[in-house]
């Protein structure tokens, strides 16, 4: 039976480092990825997927022409996707397709980094980061579904000193509101996981710079 990982981000700099990890440790005919996310003015999601793969993210796992082209025909499924959507606006198909059977991880990853102090970045990151992530989790709870995973992050803590739980979400004070909707989306995850009894996991990455594994240590293909 195939492993079967839905991911949002896919095309961010910690996405991809993901999805790397991921083809890294499972043999391609053991695993089914859905890349849920959008395409832009320029490129299909597809075509975003594809580029990516031949990245020089991906040189550790010297990928050939026709190892890309298995991997997005066999292996990588592209669903476009809306997260400012309710079910994040899926396709009736793609909706059925998805809760057909079991899902062993939902890793969203996906998110809006913004610590400007202004009102249009006040309102990204919460149409993003929260509005975003609510609409997830209502894709998350019409799937069979047994383990999800939120990337969040350390500043969700705020301003607070000291040491700090993995458990603990009483942080403040927030510097700007990517902090705090970080914490909210955080906030909505563990009551998702409550209401369901779906096993979480919670991550909270500080600054990240780039792979350290593989020949070219550090490659990054953009910075957030």
């Amino acid at each position: 039976m195939k492993t079967r990982i839905i991911m949002t981000g896919t095309t961010g700099m910690l996405g991809q480092n993901l999805l790397f990890e991921i083809l890294r440790q499972y043999p391609f005919s053991q695993l089914e990825v859905i890349a849920l996310g959008r395409s832009t003015t320029e490129q299909t999601l597809h075509q975003r997927m594809r580029a990516i793969l031949a990245s020089d993210t991906f040189a550790a796992l010297r990928l050939s022409w026709a190892d890309i082209e298995h991997l997005l025909a066999q292996v990588i499924h592209c669903i476009e996707s809306d997260f400012g959507a309710n079910a994040c606006g899926l396709a009736p198909a793609d909706r059925k397709m998805l809760s057909a059977c079991e899902t062993d991880w939902f890793f969203h990853v996906a998110g809006l980094t913004d610590l400007r102090a202004t009102l249009a970045a006040e309102d990204a990151v919460k149409r993003v980061n929260v509005a975003g992530t609510k609409h997830v989790l209502e894709l998350a709870s019409s799937l069979h579904l047994r383990e999800f995973a939120y990337v969040g992050t350390a500043y969700a803590c705020g301003g607070k000193t000291g040491p700090v739980a993995a458990s603990s979400t009483s942080h403040g004070p927030f510097r700007n509101a990517y902090e705090q909707s970080k914490l909210t989306a955080e906030l909505l995850v563990r009551g998702f996981s409550e209401r369901t009894a779906v096993k979480c996991r919670y991550f909270r990455p500080s600054t990240i710079c780039g792979c350290l594994d593989g020949e070219r240590r550090g490659i990054a293909s953009k910075f957030e």
